[in-house]
């Protein structure tokens, strides 16, 4: 078989699916390029996901409704099961046009309805699309068409319908806009009702006549007693309506485009493909089915191999259904539906009803080394993880009962034998009746555990190190310094204690002052354990424990599994301000024991000079060296003080609070930062 059909083949199945194994190119290359395209097209004899199956497995997915994290394991699990993989592939497409997403909709269930909305409608009429988007309780509450009223006009839906999911910027006008959300008025949802204990309500369309604006409106040229049918119509019809979905087909199945804000200024890379797609989507009446096959069939299509940087989703589902075994609805299918959020594409929940920036813009080195760690993880197998998974069965938690009035009654861990998947099991090389102490003898016995626990460590007390993610593709910036803990922690039969013993008393470690910059909780500590006064449990701890949190590091709730990125990672011009107002304003309050001590150490050695003040507060508070340039702007400061003076109550409470000052600016430099 030519390699060309194959490598035609594996490219459609890449655009319109999520890719396929060897067998199954050869397997449609023997049928033919234009019979694939075919059944593409046709998914009906295909077969899709089991729904029910999975909330068989997984019934806490049934109905998520607000739960974080939760929503898009459904789909996923549809993605990477499905037989129709450009049905699902169209969802994908029609989700990122049409944004709508949790951090605003906050009812999961709804957004599913809206995905399977798009499945049941994505292949066939535009027009129709359109009117069930219009009509779909999700983006009513996303764009706020429940507010829009004849009385209070709300113009948001009316906007993004045409500049977002029709005709884009620059083929209406401002009146346009008004018009068009003048006759989506009435257009609503129900019941508009608080949650239920468990989340919301479900919501239905509901179109209250009193509420619509029956008055004459002028749209696009048209005047009458329009209403929602007839803007749909009328947007349809335009050729620009036409320009920008094919724009938009061209920019996910062929090759990247800019992004879509600049397209008003930006012709296309390919103005005859896109011409060729908008007069297919004309000539079908908005048939898509028919404008794909023009786009699968063209040369411009074929010719793209390779033009296209893959989104997180494609990565994600390409992957899983590669390497198979997630058809079935598997453990830990919730955290692999995370996955694609972690490199930029957080499914069901779009950054703006833009959605998402594509091509190049999927890629910073963050994105890139998830990418990366998540296709070519390298010191396990996806057999290890089943295999350790099924060793754990049976390890659970008690009671498993609801919520009291005022929150969870309390956990114990109990093993229950009989959900104890007791088979044998291979993992590691290792091969018996394994169970969840094995599993954990195994792993502890790796040379790659004690390399990883030990770069950790270094991270942790010595010197900053890259982001996780990137740590099997870079190597640590002190390889002695890690295999020396690596050492310690296997021949001390992993005792921390001793691994923690070797690492402080090590010159790497002695060496290696200011080269770590803190974290936002070793900053609240440490200056709150400075400023001395918070070891009796005083008024205000409340709202000192949520420092941290406005400085990127919210204690009992990390961001993620992965804990938090580290080094430069903590700071940014928000953070960074928050920590200085935090630090001076701690230090700044010359009552505290601690500032106390230091004002008093600083008075006993009498009359100091600017110079000499300087360097004793950076004593006292570190000590800190500090870069010539940030001394001098100290010295200065301190000179425009004049001499301290202690001879009154007056004079002592001036000059603590000149000190106070001095420290302020301390805390405020970059040197402070680091530990």
């Amino acid at each position: 078989m030519a390699s060309e059909n194959i490598a035609l083949m594996a490219h459609l199945m890449r655009r319109a699916g999520f890719g396929a194994t060897r067998e199954e190119l050869e397997t449609r290359a023997a049928k033919g390029y234009e019979a694939t395209v075919e059944e593409l097209l046709n998914p009906e004899s295909q077969d899709g996901s089991d729904r029910l199956e999975f909330f068989r497995y997984h019934p806490g997915y049934r109905r998520p409704i607000t739960s974080p994290g939760m929503g898009s394991a459904a789909w996923l699990h549809d993605l990477v099961s499905t037989g129709r993989v450009l049905e699902e592939k169209m969802v994908l497409f029609w989700h990122h046009v049409f944004a709508t997403g949790t951090g605003k909709v906050d009812h999961y269930h709804e957004l599913i309805i809206q995905i399977d909305m798009f499945r049941e409608k994505g292949m066939g009429d535009y027009r129709e699309l359109l009117l069930a988007l219009a009509k779909n309780p999700a983006m009513i509450f996303w764009l706020d068409n429940c507010d829009n009223h004849s009385y209070a006009v709300n113009e948001n839906w009316g906007r993004e319908l045409l500049e977002l999911f029709s005709m884009g910027v620059g083929n209406y006008t401002e009146d346009d806009v008004r018009e068009c959300s003048r006759a989506f008025t009435g257009w609503t949802l129900s019941p508009m009702i608080p949650r239920q204990a468990y989340g919301r309500f479900d919501w239905e369309y509901e179109f209250q006549e009193e509420d619509h604006d029956d008055g004459e409106k002028t749209f696009l040229g048209h005047t009458g007693n329009l209403d929602g049918n007839d803007i749909i119509d009328i947007v349809c019809s335009q050729p620009a309506t036409a320009n920008f979905v094919a724009r938009h087909l061209y920019n996910f199945f062929v090759a990247d485009e800019p992004q879509v804000p600049s397209w008003q200024d930006t012709p296309p890379n390919d103005p005859e493909a896109v011409d060729m797609l908008a007069k297919a989507f004309i000539d079908s009446n908005y048939d898509m089915r028919s404008v794909l096959r023009v786009l699968f069939m063209s040369d411009f299509f074929k010719d793209a191999q390779f033009a296209k940087i893959k989104s997180p989703a494609e990565v994600v589902v390409g992957t899983l259904r590669m390497v198979g075994g997630y058809e079935f609805p598997v453990p830990g299918i919730g955290e692999r539906s995370k996955q694609a959020g972690y490199m930029g594409q957080d499914l069901l929940n779009p950054p703006s009803v833009e959605g998402w920036h594509t091509g190049v813009e999927w890629i910073n080195s963050g994105s890139l080394m998830k990418r990366i760690n998540f296709c070519a993880v390298g010191n396990y197998t996806e057999d290890d993880v089943r295999e350790c998974s099924r060793a754990f069965t049976g390890w659970t938690l008690s009671p498993m009962i609801p919520r009291q009035a005022y929150g969870r009654f309390d956990w114990e861990y109990e093993f229950q034998e009989e959900d104890h998947d007791d088979g044998e099991k291979t993992f590691l090389g290792h091969t018996g009746n394994l169970d969840g102490n094995d599993i954990i003898d195994i792993v502890c016995s790796q040379p790659a555990t004690a390399n990883f626990v030990a770069r950790h460590l270094y991270n942790f007390f010595v010197a900053d190190e890259p982001q996780v993610p990137s740590w099997q593709d870079t190597p640590p910036n002190d390889p002695e310094a890690v295999d020396m803990l690596a050492k310690a922690f296997i021949d001390s039969n992993y005792d921390m204690r001793s691994v923690l013993r070797v690492l402080f008393m090590s010159d790497f470690f002695k060496d290696a002052q200011f080269a770590k910059i803190k974290s936002p909780a070793e900053v609240v500590v440490g200056t709150l354990r400075m400023v001395g006064g918070y070891e009796f449990p005083v008024p205000g701890i409340g709202e000192r424990s949520k420092q941290a949190g406005y400085m990127g590091q919210d204690l009992l709730n990390p961001p993620s599994v992965e804990g938090w990125h580290t080094g430069v990672e903590w700071i940014n011009s928000g953070s960074l301000m928050k920590r200085i107002n935090f630090c001076a304003d701690m230090v700044g309050n010359i009552s505290r024991p601690g500032i106390q001590s230091i004002v008093g150490r600083i008075r006993e050695k009498g009359a100091l000079g600017p110079e000499q003040l300087v360097d004793t507060c950076l004593d006292l508070m570190g000590p800190l060296e500090v870069t010539p340039e940030n001394r001098q702007l100290l010295v200065d400061h301190a000179t425009e003080f004049g001499q301290l003076r202690w001879e009154t109550e007056q004079d002592v409470s001036n000059s603590g609070e000149k000190i106070g000052e001095l420290l302020q600016l301390v805390v405020s430099l970059r040197e402070y930062l680091y530990a």
